[in-house]
């Protein structure tokens, strides 16, 4: 913005900043087109399109107060986003403009001129952090429902209308739109029964949530998990399913627990070690079955007790209305030996969460005959130390003219079924991965 200003100036283009916002937003794109799924990007070219098109209502204020309202005016823009909403954001977020763009500003250059002032500077910018961290401690914040997308347009709809308001008797009847919009996930309509099945891009771990109007679980919980299920509006749990004590699968089981209410954890009967957890319990084996909802879970492993963790994941299968997905875990080729004597042709299921991450020791051919699945998911880190997904496993799904999608290379995966239709998508990484 700062270069486009000094053009214009320089050149008499005579274009407004509403010009320049936009001409801004559209040069990013063209450096880089995957600007377009950054949410940070969009919320900062939501607030300065909103900031100037509401300049009206803060022009003629001065000092703390004309912060004051720009600062709410940037709540109500970004709150959509956000599943919590601070009471303190719009009181501090002025006093916080003021302490950035003034003392630290003017420090920071300092220092650049002065390196010896850098210790001081250091232990400033801590004590900043610490009062930050007070008051993000305290609980001055309030749960917001999750909108979808439709909904969020609508919520910008009637907050321009809104803001156009000439008069306080307008204001307030245009503000019930916003309380209406805000309120409606609560209210029950009688909805389709679409269930979500979400392969979340965590790197290099697992992490999959399931969600229809009758049931929420989650399958494991590497990183980030945590940050989806709050703001999708997740704070309560049907199950918490870990295959086994990994951390690539645990790693946010515990903060989960903190902050998201979770009816029933669910365990491998045959790994003792576990981290300790306060919630209610269930260890399961082979045999055992879980109803959630309107969804079944059949649990095919552990068998036995194996020698190691990996061996010893649960492995089951979920039916999602006529479609079988099998998950896995860690297991290896023994354990699918195992399966396969055992279960035979009861393997078969339509999507295969491969095991380990595509690791060469799973997914045998024999296992991979008799599970038969049409689409194969596999979970796993961009350009990882361990190369994985092998060009073994990969091979062997392709030879079995099976689907491939991997989140390394595309991101989320998402399954949406409903009683008349199926679909599969992929939600793009903001780096590039090809």
């Amino acid at each position: 913005m700062f270069i486009f200003k000094w053009i214009n100036e320089r050149y008499e283009l005579e274009l407004t900043k509403l010009d320049g916002i936009q001409i801004t937003f559209f040069l990013m794109v063209v450096l880089n087109i995957h600007w377009i799924f950054h949410q940070g990007v969009l919320i900062t070219y939501l607030i300065l399109n909103m900031l100037y098109l509401t300049e009206f209502l803060y022009q003629n204020q001065k000092g703390y107060l004309k912060r004051l309202l720009m600062s709410t005016l940037i709540f109500l823009v970004i709150l959509p986003f956000s599943n919590h909403a601070s009471l303190l954001v719009i009181i501090t977020l002025p006093l916080l403009i003021m302490i950035l763009s003034g003392p630290v500003f003017l420090f920071s250059i300092c220092v650049m001129l002065v390196p010896e002032l850098d210790s001081f500077f250091y232990v400033f910018i801590l004590q900043f952090e610490f009062i930050l961290n007070q008051m993000n401690q305290k609980n001055f914040s309030i749960h917001l429902p999750h909108l979808e997308s439709y909904m969020i347009l609508i919520y910008y709809a009637a907050l321009i209308y809104l803001l156009r308001s000439r008069t306080l008797m307008s204001v307030m009847k245009r503000s019930l739109i916003i309380y209406m919009i805000l309120a409606s996930p609560f209210i029950k309509f009688s909805i389709p029964d679409t269930t979500y099945v979400y392969f979340l891009d965590v790197g290099q771990g697992d992490s999959i949530y399931i969600e229809n109007k009758t049931c929420k679980l989650m399958i494991d919980s590497f990183q980030y998990t945590r940050s989806f299920l709050i703001n999708r509006g997740v704070y309560r749990l049907d199950y918490l399913i870990l295959t086994h004590s990994d951390d690539d699968h645990i790693k946010e089981s515990k903060d989960i627990l903190k902050e998201i209410s979770v009816d029933r954890l669910i365990l491998s009967a045959y790994i003792d070690d576990y981290p300790s957890y306060t919630a209610p319990k269930s260890w399961l084996k082979a045999g055992d079955a879980l109803t959630c909802g309107n969804i079944e879970l059949t649990f095919l492993s552990p068998l036995k007790r194996y020698s190691n963790r990996n061996l010893n994941s649960l492995v089951f299968q979920v039916e999602i209305n006529h479609r079988i997905f099998l998950f896995s875990g860690d297991i290896e080729e023994v354990v699918e030996e195992d399966l396969v004597n055992y279960y035979g042709d009861l393997l078969y299921s339509d999507v295969l969460k491969v095991a380990h991450h595509g690791s060469d020791t799973s997914t045998s051919k024999d296992f991979l005959h008799h599970v038969n699945p049409s689409v194969a998911v596999i979970s796993v880190g961009y350009e990882n130390r361990f190369d994985f997904p092998s060009q073994t496993v990969l091979q062997r799904l392709y030879e079995n003219n099976v689907m491939i999608y991997r989140t390394d290379l595309q991101g989320t995966i998402l399954f949406t079924s409903d009683k008349k239709k199926e679909k599969w998508s992929v939600y793009i990484p903001f780096q590039s991965r090809i």
